[in-house]
């Protein structure tokens, strides 16, 4: 029986999916070094110049304080699609307004609309905030992109024409004291750069149970080495939060806002794709971080947000090169995701197996076998026969600390996000620091081990279909565009619970006209006749 067992565990193929494991975990450990370290200096820098400039955490150089200098800081209009609201939602928005950029802004804050929830809220910030520019605007419903590109797009008409620069930022983000003006300086400093962007740090919180949350968790710190460059110039931007020229957008760069609004999905990879295409870069400064702590998390909300990051990887492109790319750099994702869990299923099997083996010969007090000498690691075990010859054993026995080592790496990167998140903004969050040290490394482990298999099944889960849900509409998309939206809200006389559509080029329609009235009105047109 035991032969039997060594045969079929220590061969060639469990060598080399161990091997291939243990080879992505160590890959792992390099990635996390290369996005950890550089920010952990950054946070240094900041604390180190603090001692001259109380005021650092904002921006390094003092001067840049001068009421002379404040008066030119150029106008920015934030834009924000909003649908519904959360526990948070009002002290999210609160934070936002009250930033402490220096220069000019105005608030968009855009619903699809006016029967959504988080009109009244924006209305009462309107009314608390009178010295504020806040403007509550209503989208109306889109069947030719995403419901959140087309309520941006409404806001972008607006802002892009009283605004030096437009920011859109999704509506749970709380902002750092200094993030727009670090924004505004990496536009201003380099023509090169199309869009700037940040990253997302989510964190479980003390009181979290559900393993959900840690895939959650898992997956924005997996994310954000992607967001990580020694001169904040990545190939990659995250659509929850983008600043453009609005002289970039008024003019329609590179066809960026049909992009777009002609079937747009995904805001941050169409501009991404673009960026690439028309060799410009994207800046993601380490400052702009905005932390998230998760709460208990259902699996089928999760299992819902990957299918749809994965399908917008795999099934939304502006340029038919990028396809390509996504392909390969998602492929190469789920393959490391893959063989990490087979690595775990055969180190785990082979542990037992080494167990047994050493268990049965320290009761038994057998001889070593006479046969050909073994390895002194082998011998005391009590390993021989197929196990004896073959590198999977040594491999089973290295995938256990890497992967301690791949925990205490993502622990190690909780602290740091943390702690530069203390730094940028020392007042705190809802009053208090963020703090990470509830969160066990062994956790973290078996999170990961549950995780990992997900990221494949997902991956060929989204393969076959060429349709996604999101937000209560189905989204079918062709040749990476939008093609058609149904949603179930029983509107035009249609049961509820059955899908209804209207065709995109209605919608499209629709929109281009009034934009067209909005456009000759600013410009006066519409007054003169």
């Amino acid at each position: 029986m035991r032969a039997s067992l060594e045969a079929l565990l220590c061969n060639d193929v469990t060598f080399c999916l161990t091997f291939m494991g243990c080879l992505f975990l160590f890959s792992l450990l390099i990635a996390m070094a290369n996005s950890v370290l550089p920010r952990e200096r950054f946070a240094l820098n900041v604390k180190l110049l603090a001692e001259d400039n109380p005021l650092a955490f904002i921006t390094p150089d003092i001067d840049k304080f001068r009421h002379s200098f404040q008066l030119k800081l150029p106008r920015c209009g934030v834009v924000m699609p909003v649908k519904g609201v959360h526990d948070q939602s009002y002290a999210n928005w609160r934070a936002q307004v009250t930033s402490m950029y220096g220069g000019p802004l105005e608030f968009f804050f855009c619903v699809e609309s006016e029967d959504d929830p988080a009109l009244p809220h924006i209305q009462r910030l309107q009314r608390e905030n009178p010295e504020i520019n806040i403007h509550p605007m209503v989208a109306g419903i889109s069947w030719h992109c995403s419901q959140k590109i087309h309520n941006q797009m409404h806001g972008f008409e607006r802002a892009m024409r009283s605004c030096d620069y437009v920011i859109v930022l999704d509506d749970d983000i709380k902002l750092h004291p200094g993030t727009i003006r670090c924004w505004v300086e990496e536009l201003e400093t380099d023509a090169q750069v199309l869009a700037a962007s940040g990253y997302a740090f989510e964190y479980v919180g003390p009181d979290v149970t559900s393993m959900t949350s840690y895939f959650a968790m898992l997956w924005r710190c997996m994310a954000s080495n992607g967001l990580s460059h020694p001169y904040d110039r990545p190939s990659n931007v995250w659509g929850g939060s983008m600043i453009f020229r609005s002289s970039e957008l008024r003019n329609n760069i590179y066809g960026l806002i049909d992009a777009w609004r002609d079937g747009g999905y995904s805001e941050d990879y169409i501009t991404l794709s673009i960026a690439r295409l028309h060799q410009r870069t994207l800046a993601v400064p380490k400052s702009a971080i905005f932390p998230n702590r998760l709460g208990n998390l259902q699996f089928d909300r999760f299992w819902n947000f990957v299918c749809r990051q994965i399908f917008v990887l795999t099934n939304t492109y502006a340029t038919g090169a990028q396809r390509w790319i996504a392909w390969g750099s998602h492929g190469i994702n789920a393959s490391m995701h893959l063989f990490i869990f087979l690595a775990f299923v055969c180190a785990t099997l082979l542990s037992s197996l080494i167990i047994a083996a050493a268990a049965s010969r320290l009761l038994a007090a057998a001889p070593l076998p006479a046969e050909a000498p073994l390895p002194p690691l082998y011998a005391s075990l009590g390993m021989h026969g197929a196990c004896a010859s073959s590198g999977a054993v040594p491999c089973a026995l290295a995938f256990w600390p890497l992967l301690l080592l791949v925990g205490a790496s993502f622990k190690r990167m909780l602290s740091s996000f943390a702690h530069l998140c203390n730094v940028l903004s020392p007042h705190g969050y809802d009053n208090e620091p963020i703090d990470v040290s509830h969160i066990p490394i062994l956790r973290i482990c078996v999170a990961y081990m549950a995780y990992a298999p997900l990221i494949p099944a997902a991956t060929v889960y989204t393969f076959c279909s060429s349709a996604i849900v999101w937000s209560g509409v189905n989204f079918h998309v062709t040749d990476g565009r939008v093609s058609k939206m149904e949603r179930k809200d029983g509107k035009g006389g249609v049961p509820v619970g059955e899908w209804y559509s209207v065709p995109r080029e209605t919608s499209l329609e629709t929109t281009l006209k009034k934009v067209a009235q909005f456009r000759m009105a600013q410009e006066g047109v519409l007054g003169a006749r």
